[in-house]
């Protein structure tokens, strides 16, 4: 059965998914930015059925088609997408390239090499890391330089090729956000999405996602609130009265005001009256003694299912255990551990990778 055609008002923005629940508030340094918030986006979804401007393809370095998504794409296009990727010379591992997309519903194609996860850690722990988020990058530029305004993603070598699912997720939306934070890109783009294919990718982007985007106090809004702010908006838009009914207003202020009409002191209601304390606060329109927090991480990934035959043994591990910071054991690199804050703060310590910068950690000492 084929699946039907989403458009853009059909996929999710992180704002709708704050307003919708679908996203929960979680603990973050970032500054909310509206305007991202209203860019990003995230689907579960056949990306072959985006009806966007270019969707990013998860290829191997011979650009010819494999498995998996890059398979789907190649087949949905058709025969002339595979002779055009012939023409490119293949494709090095963190770099991209764009073609048409003949039968594909967008106008472009950019496929991307990521990084075989255990192959890229046995030479620096770092190495996987730079490498996907140059695969993010390139994708980025190279859809500006061909003015295209919506671009969706594939989850990059989170299937057969290995990436923790987490870690994947952490990296690509951050440097999504370095790309929209920088001055010349702004306008460039008016949607950014992540389209997951299997479920653990998907909740990896919903654990992930308020760290990097967190919400706005407009995508924490309740509906009552938004109703009261476009009534107050309205009321503060209403025209300036003419200078008759000015004049009308001040001759008014002059007459006399009968005394019987003045209400007495006592009614007027004394501005330290104590709210009653069967009320529960509130905050943003929602109730402080309901559980706003984030649902816990062992709950969100019940469903995900560890990567066959590749290096990590299991696509999450617990937040509080440090990622490596220095080579491993051969034990211990056939199971890295994940922690987002270690990452987060990795990830600004760091330039992403040029040639340069790879060929000096694959070539540097080992402790």
């Amino acid at each position: 059965m084929t699946l039907a055609v989403l458009t853009l008002s059909d996929i999710p923005t992180v704002s709708s998914l704050y307003r919708d629940f679908a996203l929960e508030e979680r603990t973050t340094e970032r500054t909310p930015v509206q305007s991202f918030n209203d860019i990003v986006s995230t689907v579960r979804y056949d990306i072959t059925r985006l009806e966007v401007d270019c969707i990013v393809n998860a290829a191997n370095t011979s650009l010819l088609g494999g498995g998996g998504v890059d398979g789907a794409i190649h087949s949905a296009a058709g025969r002339q997408l595979t002779r055009e990727c012939a023409t490119l010379d293949g494709c090095d591992v963190g770099d991209a390239k764009i073609t048409s997309a003949y039968r594909l519903l967008c106008e472009k194609v950019v496929h991307t090499v990521g990084p075989i996860y255990q192959k890229e850690f046995n030479k620096h722990p770092r190495r996987p890391e730079m490498l996907l988020r140059s695969c993010y990058r390139r994708s980025l530029e190279l859809a500006v330089e061909n003015e295209m305004k919506s671009i969706a993603f594939a989850a990059i070598s989170t299937g057969i090729y290995g990436y923790p699912s987490k870690r994947a997720a952490f990296a690509a939306a951050d440097e999504v956000r370095r790309f929209l934070e920088q001055p010349e890109n702004k306008d460039k783009l008016e949607r950014v999405i992540f389209c997951n294919y299997e479920r653990k990718d998907e909740i990896a982007y919903e654990m992930v996602l308020p760290k990097i985007f967190p919400p706005t106090k407009k995508d924490l809004a309740s509906e009552e609130d938004s109703a009261i702010e476009t009534e107050m908006t309205s009321k503060n838009d209403v025209a300036p009265k003419s200078d008759t009914a000015r004049k009308e207003d001040e001759s008014r202020k002059d007459d006399d005001v009968p005394m019987d009409d003045v209400a007495p002191k006592d009614d007027v209601t004394p501005k330290d009256v104590e709210v009653p304390m069967d009320e529960p606060a509130t905050t943003n329109g929602m109730s402080l003694k309901e559980d706003s927090g984030p649902k816990q991480d062992s709950e969100a990934m019940e469903d995900v299912t560890p990567n066959v035959n590749m290096a990590p043994t299991s696509d999450v591990a617990p937040e509080e255990e440090p990622i490596p910071t220095e080579e491993p054991s051969h034990k211990e690199a056939l199971s890295p551990k994940e922690d987002l804050k270690s990452i987060e703060g990795a990830a600004h310590k760091h330039k992403m990778a040029s040639k340069e910068d790879l060929d000096s950690i694959a070539t540097a000492p080992r402790g």
